[in-house]
């Protein structure tokens, strides 16, 4: 059992600046993007936890508690405000990156593209432990850069079938400190993916499969309640992705989609043994289906409404120890069109259903019944 009382504050600026170059040589047309970018972000968060056993331990330890007969007999909670962890810590990221684009389509069935980013990263993180005795403080910075490419092509056939094949490399910085107080390393992936698009000429039909291998390396994962002393794993993910859209009649729209995950720590250098490699991800379902329909009112046009639901298959915790139970949830939204102007309702878990999302080192109920509201203009 933990109890933790946690304020959190994040603000940043970020601005992107790009030209686009539209050249035509012969049978091919070429786009070319080029910008840059920049973020600035600073991350702050209060935090006190108490908790009974120890919590802090590795691995750590508690006393059996049973809800539905409470004892609290031997309970050795540490009251607010003398925590057993109070901490306050600072992470201030700054990140400048330059990007190349470059979309080339040849004749009318090859379309090809590549492109190239590079990023400058510096990381400044301070973590102040107020519980100890005398007050200690712990101040790291990094400076990372990584370049990282992408391309991909598909051939446009006659009959309406599309398939393509496509590379892409990430970078990620992280905020944060780890166990030995040092910044975390920036997170980087690799994804392959090949997939078949069908869309016959003059229909209004479509469809698509998938099948992708993502390899994520130095993934920051929780450990305890905060930020500080996470581990980095790394994780490989194999799956397939079918989705097909459909209009029924001139009013009605279907979108449907499957996607199958399997995704595993392939990598680890933690101790714990809930991040150790072959272990399934934690929060990861290996099945999702959806489905969603929305239909144009004759009466009033400009006015469609839809509903759908969405379904999560079983996961698992870190240790792999604990099995989440599958759920599915209903949706409801609708759209109103008036000149320029787009209004948006949407209602997630209309029903209010209560569930568990998923369990790292500890579980988490999703979220209850929410709705969104958007206004937009386009001129």
């Amino acid at each position: 059992r933990v109890a933790s009382d946690r304020v959190d504050a994040d603000e940043g600026f970020s601005i992107d600046t790009s030209l686009v170059l539209d050249h035509v040589f012969g049978h091919a047309k070429s786009q070319t993007l080029i910008g840059i970018d920049f973020t600035d972000n600073q991350f702050e968060r209060d935090q006190r936890v108490s908790g009974d056993g120890d919590f802090f331990s590795t691995p750590p330890t508690a006393i059996e508690f049973d809800l539905f007969n409470p004892s609290y007999v031997g309970l050795n909670l540490v009251p607010f405000p003398f925590a057993s962890s109070d901490s306050f810590q600072v992470n201030k990221l700054e990140q400048k990156g330059i990007y190349l684009q470059n979309h080339l389509k040849i004749g009318d069935n090859w379309s090809v593209s590549a492109g190239v980013r590079h990023d400058d990263v510096t990381v400044k993180s301070r973590f102040t432990a107020r519980n100890e005795t005398p007050v200690t403080t712990s101040n790291a910075s990094q400076d990372t850069s990584a370049t990282t490419f992408n391309t991909g092509v598909v051939y446009l056939a006659d009959n309406g079938l599309s398939p393509y094949a496509s590379y892409s490399e990430s970078f990620q910085p992280n905020n944060g400190l780890n166990a030995s107080g040092n910044p975390y390393e920036a997170s980087t992936g690799d994804q392959f993916e090949i997939g078949l698009k069908y869309r016959p000429e003059g229909s209004d039909f479509q469809a698509s499969v998938a099948v992708f291998d993502i390899v994520q390396e130095d993934v920051v994962v929780a450990s305890t309640l905060g930020l500080q002393g996470g581990n980095q794993i790394s994780i490989e993910s194999q799956g397939v992705e079918l989705e097909t859209q459909m209009n029924l009649n001139n009013n009605l729209n279907v979108i449907a989609a499957y996607a199958y995950v399997d995704a595993v720590i392939s990598e680890t250098t933690s101790t714990f043994t809930r991040f150790q490699k072959g272990n399934k991800t934690a929060g990861q379902p290996e099945n999702t289906v959806s489905l969603w329909m929305d239909y144009r009112l004759h009466s009033l046009p400009y006015l469609t409404i839809g509903g759908g639901v969405r379904y999560y298959d079983e996961t698992t915790n870190f240790n792999n120890d604990v099995s989440v139970p599958s759920y599915t949830i209903a949706d409801l939204g609708t759209q109103y069109y008036l000149d320029d102007w787009k209004l948006n309702v949407t209602v997630r878990n209309l029903t209010d259903k209560e569930y568990i999302s998923g369990c790292t080192y500890a579980c988490w109920y999703g979220d209850g019944r929410s709705v969104f509201a958007s206004l937009a203009y386009n001129w």
